[in-house]
């Protein structure tokens, strides 16, 4: 198969397996200039499969100036009456206020929303991919997370200390959440897919994580790391605090928060681990370097559309190769495996009765714990900003 059909095939993979759309389905795809050559392919599979799409261009400038003002009613009308709607606008933080607000109402009015920050035609090649395996990644790592108390992310620097980052765990009160590209309507997904993920409760999240990937439009070196330190969920410090990947995170996250007087972009907003086989190497999307399977990853900022609390102008996340995670000092993920199975993940959840929040919804794959494992469906914010502590 060479590249064009490789395209067309995960085009497709994204319109009638993600999105599970018929012949004769309303497609509404937003893009801009960063992300058209690869929209308008998903708008040439959709037309071929005989749906009805409509692509929305908003240039980057635009989406900017805009920030969270509500779309036009006439563009209003047209979301209303789709069945489904991707999203694929720039991943910069300066689009994050505008794609979050289209984000929202499309799955508030009802749709299928497919999330698509930056997507270039080398990451949509990813979305096609084997969900059966897929969702059981998610769906094992979603349930070890519920049955637990604790998270633990250990990783080493590169003179080999340890670091270890605790974030505690409530399945009463905030659920772990699956993206496994399977998206329901009302409720909205990344595409490509393959993480589970948590937002952490307030104020909580204690110790240091050694950052050796990636961050936003950044992949570090071999020999790169950033240190980042975080006390009752608020990051207090990094190192090294000038290094190349250093200089990047202040521009890229501190910079473009602290211009929007954003008192919350400290918050340590997410820790999700990585469960897609078909991401081999990183690339700075985060879209994309997020879903590695194997790895951890963590953000900061906003994370209502999670069902957390903070609501900040960024959500920024970074990400560590080869962290050894565990729950209740058990090792799920161990030198970039999964290293657990089904097998004793389900005992004792017939005992635990999670309360959902927000909008999200229930995936039943593996019983008896539907009623915990969540797909990425949208939260249709209601957080509340939480209190910022000083950093630096």
């Amino acid at each position: 198969m060479n590249k064009s059909d490789s395209l067309y095939a995960a085009s497709r993979s994204v319109l009638t397996r993600c999105l599970g759309l018929p012949s004769g389905a309303n497609l509404v795809v937003f893009a801009d200039e960063t992300t058209l050559s690869t929209a308008l392919l998903l708008i040439e599979q959709a037309d071929a499969l005989e749906m009805q799409p409509l692509l929305v261009y908003f240039s980057t400038a635009t989406q900017q100036r805009l920030g969270k003002q509500p779309l036009q009613v006439g563009l209003q009308l047209a979301v209303r009456e789709a069945d489904a709607v991707l999203v694929c606008l720039s991943g910069a933080p300066s689009s994050y206020e505008f794609r979050n607000a289209v984000r929202e109402f499309a799955y508030n009015a009802g749709c299928k929303v497919g999330h698509m920050p930056g997507i270039d035609q080398a990451t949509l090649l990813l979305a096609d991919v084997n969900y059966e395996e897929l969702i059981q990644h998610c769906e094992l790592l979603a349930t070890a997370l519920l049955q637990s108390n604790s998270l633990t992310i250990k990783t080493t620097d590169a003179a080999g200390r340890q670091h270890c980052l605790t974030v505690p765990l409530d399945p009463g009160t905030l659920l772990p959440i699956t993206s496994d590209g399977i998206i329901q309507r009302a409720s909205w997904g990344n595409i490509p897919s393959g993480e589970t993920f948590i937002a952490p409760a307030p104020f909580s999240g204690d110790g240091s994580i050694v950052i050796n990937g990636s961050i936003r439009r950044y992949v570090m070196a071999a020999d790169e790391e950033l240190v980042f330190y975080f006390e009752q969920g608020q990051l207090v410090r990094w190192e090294p605090e000038d290094s190349p990947a250093a200089r990047h995170f202040v521009t890229e996250a501190v910079e473009s928060a602290r211009a929007q007087n954003d008192a919350n972009w400290s918050q340590l907003g997410e820790v999700g681990l990585g469960a897609n086989p078909r991401v081999d190497q990183l690339t700075g999307s985060m879209l994309l370097d997020e879903k590695k399977y194997g790895t951890a990853h963590i953000a900061l900022g906003d994370n209502t559309d999670m069902g957390g609390q903070v609501k900040s102008s960024i959500h920024y996340d970074m990400v560590t190769l080869r962290p050894e995670v565990a729950v209740d000092g058990r090792v799920i993920i161990r030198d970039g495996r999964l290293v657990l199975t089904p097998d004793g993940l389900l005992e004792g959840l017939a005992e635990l009765h999670p309360r959902p929040t927000g909008r999200l919804t229930c995936r039943s794959a593996i019983p008896p714990c539907a009623a915990g494992l969540m797909s990425r469906g949208g939260c249709g914010g209601g957080g509340i900003p939480t209190p910022a502590a000083s950093v630096r």
